[in-house]
């Protein structure tokens, strides 16, 4: 699939705010927040643009599917805007794709191709725009990533947002040095408060080849996926098994931290759609606070071996902190041999 890759980012480029999934970031208890998150923007040299809907509360969002979709709209057509990033996940996004379906948004997306990222729920945005054409990033998001209690941006997440502007050619992934434990609570006691962090035991665990694998990136979180799946009767934006064929699938699983069975169960929903017949390998983020790692890890192995698919296990995405940026339809290089993964060309169009 032929992907219109956007341009990437220069200092003093204006960032365009979406919240496409929950309206958190316009409620009063996130107030001190977006102050943390407009300073951490400015640091890395960027302005910022609240799109008209985006701060207007958890009830109004949730209420209007439509506004969130006039949103991204705006934010595509605004010709200020050089990104597009996503507030936070949730669980309604899909709700929005009524209103984008349509000749004219795709039209819109090809003549202004933008950076768009988020996680979570944001995955049924990208798979989305995956079908109109447009590579889009599966990354931090603003609220969790941008405007921690703490005030700051944690070091790996910092690296991995420098690529907005560096765009290195054929950059090899490592894992983080820690990792850290998602907070409880973010009320204004917690400001200046620092995230518990682990020293990474494991590294990238690679299995099921001894061999290179090269393919292109398509995936996200694991509920999303499912959901999509299961949701998307009129092939909208769920790509088939023909899209599938000879990618390499990246998944994650959310903050709710499913129990065991219900991971297997998710795993087995996309067994039952026939995608691990037709994938290359498949990528796993590290589960988040690394519950249920190791039950997690044998269920993705008895895939690996039912489907003699290469896996590496563990990475830096999604729902575990901290996040590096995965773009879709990106090709990616991984060397079972020398236990490295990198990415073939650059991420962004000069």
């Amino acid at each position: 699939m032929n992907l219109i890759k956007p341009k990437k980012l220069h200092m003093g480029d204006e960032v365009s705010v979406v919240s496409l999934s929950s309206g958190i970031l316009g409620e009063d208890t996130t107030s001190y927040q977006r102050e943390i998150l407009e300073k951490n923007l400015k640091k890395l040299g960027l302005r910022i643009h609240y799109t008209k809907n985006s701060l207007r509360g958890i009830n109004y969002i949730r209420s209007h599917p439509e506004k969130r979709a006039e949103d991204l709209i705006e934010a595509f057509t605004r010709k200020t805007t050089k990104m597009i990033w996503s507030a936070i996940g949730g669980e309604d996004t899909i709700k929005i794709l009524p209103f984008l379906n349509s000749d004219d948004f795709r039209t819109i997306i090809k003549n202004n191709p933008k950076i768009f990222m988020g996680f979570s729920d944001t995955t049924i945005n990208h798979l989305f725009l995956y079908s109109c054409g447009l590579t889009t990033y599966y990354g931090p998001a603003l609220l969790p990533d941008m405007a921690d209690p703490s005030g700051e941006i944690l070091p790996y997440t910092e690296h991995w947002l420098a690529e907005l502007f560096c765009n290195s050619e054929n950059k090899i992934i490592k894992p983080s040095a820690n990792w850290y434990h998602n907070r409880t609570s973010f009320g204004y006691d917690q400001l200046n408060s620092v995230l518990d962090q682990e020293s990474e035991k494991h590294g990238f665990e690679f299995f099921g080849s001894d061999g290179v694998v090269e393919g292109e990136l398509l995936g996200g979180c694991l509920e999303s996926l499912v959901y999509g799946l299961n949701e998307d009767k009129k092939g909208i934006f769920f790509p088939s098994l023909y899209i599938w064929n000879k990618k390499i699938l990246f998944i994650e699983s959310s903050n709710e931290k499913p129990q065991i069975k219900k991971f297997s169960a998710m795993i087995f929903e996309l067994e039952k759609f026939g995608i691990y017949k037709v994938i290359k390998a498949i990528i796993v983020g590290k589960p988040c606070n690394e519950e249920c790692y190791s039950e997690y890890k044998k269920i993705i192995y008895k895939i690996s071996r039912k489907y003699s698919l290469p896996v590496v296990y563990n990475l830096n995405f999604g729902h575990s902190m901290p996040r590096m940026i995965i773009p879709y339809g990106q090709r990616i290089l991984i060397d079972f041999r020398k236990k490295q993964i990198s990415y073939i060309g650059n991420l962004f169009k000069e």
